[in-house]
């Protein structure tokens, strides 16, 4: 898929849709700033991320860092498997928050 971006769909909700390498996370650093004027605690929806390597998860932190700054929290759901991978072996998912995200 190459390219990354975050949209909103209808209900607020950010959609990241493409791969979160190395390259494509640069221009994702900061957060649009939308996604912090419906909710205190967005929710980012990764189901569009087709492949994620280690850039991916920095990415997440840096989200969760930023927003934890601003006194918030975020809520990642349907992460792809290449992200759940790298989080569990770098042991991230509990400060990620996803240790149970899609084993519903």
């Amino acid at each position: 898929m190459g390219q990354a971006c975050v949209k909103r769909d209808d209900s607020g909700v950010a959609r990241v849709e493409g791969d979160l390498d190395f390259v494509s996370v640069v221009p994702l650093v900061k957060l649009p700033d939308w996604l912090f004027t419906e909710t205190k605690d967005p929710v980012i929806d990764l189901a569009g991320v087709e492949h994620a390597n280690s850039a991916g998860v920095a990415l997440l932190l840096e989200w969760m860092a930023d927003a934890r700054r601003d006194g918030r929290r975020l809520r990642f759901v349907n992460l792809p498997d290449s992200l759940r991978r790298l989080a569990a072996l770098s042991h991230l998912e509990a400060l990620l928050g996803i240790e149970d995200d899609s084993r519903r």
